[in-house]
């Protein structure tokens, strides 16, 4: 049976209202029976459809706009909401809608159908061990969905008490049809991730198999384990959960000439995860960024110092203006990439433990551990000096994880958002207004305070008209300075 027929049974058994879980089950279509099918269906849903939008980044402080004959394109346009942290992503400032928060409906999907075959995959004909690896993959599937989800549309964990009065996401574990759902509390999502994790762990390691790339090992679920501690702030659990990582992977030591061989292989020690579709059609970086108007902040170019190798590996310049000094990413581009466009790297193990050292006040450990990592990415550190006062090493390290994660997956946008209110930035967008004749008429400031209640996404309109009672946060209209 073909993967996409097999798909599409599945999908009527768990089909979504919007988000996903009202509608009615057909009881008329094919149903997966082997460790093959439901192992195929999880493959071709995730892989395709990760859910998370690569339009968070244009929230965040590694985009600025490019001032271009592009500047009035639609796409750009489409992306100005979106750039600017207006209350509603979802309507460009005409009123016509775009499709800027689509992560709510495409995670539950993904939720969905994990669910099913969690719920199912006992009863599939297979090995034990087939079995087995299917759920752990469901269960990590789950796990990144919800971990997503909650660093979208939740506000951000502050405290375990905090957590136990704040809103999380909706969690579903089942398949039941209901005929209306509200939030859990932070604390209930981040325990049901943390058990998610739990389970894809042993249920993975007991399996003894060995797949691709494409799916998940012990190590990749380890990882992202341990970036939900981080994000807990579960520091001792951090430096243990990353060491588990970094015993069993290494990281690849850059050279003058990588910019001209692909980071992201198969080859290459530090990928241990990779998912997402192509990264070739991630659709709003690499040149198509500088198309659409788009190009990376000079403020995040600037953090890379010459003898940064990452620099020339990370960037191409734009060539279709003359005496223009800008970049856009080169990490969607072919000449970076031959997997998917979200990988998990061993090198986010290394800065895990490192932060988690340094806020346990273990200075010796954090910078041994920054410094591995920075001797694989520049071509000397002669001259760098790595803080020795803790919170000067902690943004140190913060630092090194925003210039090798820029671009990647939802890093920069979700690290933002975990940071203390006063140590975050804040981020100023410059936007031009063109009228109908595409002459630019003006620019204007937009700004993300380091307090800003736009740091939660709204639930999407079409939630909300199914489910009118959710509790939604608060956001509110960005004017122009």
């Amino acid at each position: 049976m073909k993967v996409l027929h097999i798909f599409l049974g599945l999908w009527m058994l768990v089909c979504l209202s919007c988000s996903g879980f009202l509608d009615e089950v057909d009881q008329d279509k094919f149903i997966p029976s082997t460790t093959d099918h439901y192992a195929s269906v999880l493959l071709e849903e995730f892989n395709k459809e990760p859910g998370i939008m690569p339009d968070v980044a244009f929230m965040t402080d590694e985009i600025q706009e490019l001032e271009s004959s592009f500047a009035s394109s639609s796409y750009r346009n489409s992306m100005l909401p979106i750039y600017t942290w207006q209350r509603d992503i979802e309507r460009t400032f005409e009123n016509e809608q775009v499709g800027n928060n689509t992560s709510w409906g495409r995670l539950y999907r993904n939720i969905a159908i994990v669910n099913y075959v969690i719920e199912q995959i006992d009863d599939a004909t297979g090995t034990e061990a087939e079995r087995d690896y299917v759920k752990g993959e469901a269960y990590f599937i789950r796990a990144y969905c919800y971990f997503s989800l909650t660093n979208l549309y939740a506000e951000p964990y502050r405290s375990a008490a905090g957590a136990e009065v704040t809103m999380g996401v909706p969690l579903r574990t089942d398949i039941g049809v209901v005929p209306t759902y509200d939030r859990a509390m932070l604390s209930d999502n981040y325990r049901q991730i943390e058990e998610d994790l739990g389970e894809a762990i042993r249920l993975i390691g007991n399996s003894g198999l060995e797949k691709s790339i494409y799916h998940p090992t012990v190590a990749a679920c380890r990882l992202l384990l341990s970036r939900v501690q981080l994000f807990q702030k579960k520091y001792d659990d951090v430096i243990t959960t990353a060491t588990g990582v970094m015993e069993v992977t290494g990281l690849k030591k850059l050279t003058a000439g990588s910019a001209s061989q692909p980071f992201i292989t198969k080859a290459n020690p530090e990928v241990l995860y990779s998912f997402g579709g192509n990264s070739n059609s991630a659709g709003v970086f690499g040149t198509t960024i500088q198309r659409f108007g788009f190009e990376t902040h000079q403020e995040l170019l600037g953090r890379f110092p010459e003898n940064d190798l990452r620099k020339s590996l990370f960037f191409m310049p734009i060539t279709d203006k003359s005496n223009y000094t800008g970049y856009f990413t080169r990490k969607m581009e072919a000449g970076y990439s031959s997997l998917a466009w979200i990988n998990f790297r061993a090198a986010e193990a290394w800065l895990n433990r490192a932060e988690a050292y340094a806020c346990r006040g273990r200075i010796g450990e954090a910078q041994a551990d920054i410094r591995a990592l920075m001797e694989n990415r520049y071509s000397t550190l002669e001259g760098v000096t790595i803080p020795s006062e803790q919170q000067a090493l902690i943004r140190f390290i913060r630092d090194e994880r925003f210039k090798e994660f820029c671009f990647e997956e939802h890093f920069r946008w979700f690290d933002l958002r975990r940071m203390e209110e006063d140590e975050r930035p804040e981020i100023v967008h410059i936007c031009s207004h063109v009228d109908d004749s595409d002459k630019k008429v003006g620019k204007n400031t937009y700004r993300l305070l380091k307090n800003d209640p736009n740091y939660t996404l709204s639930v999407p309109e079409q939630e909300k008209a199914n489910n009118p009672f959710i509790y939604d946060y608060e956001r509110f209209d960005k004017m122009p300075e």
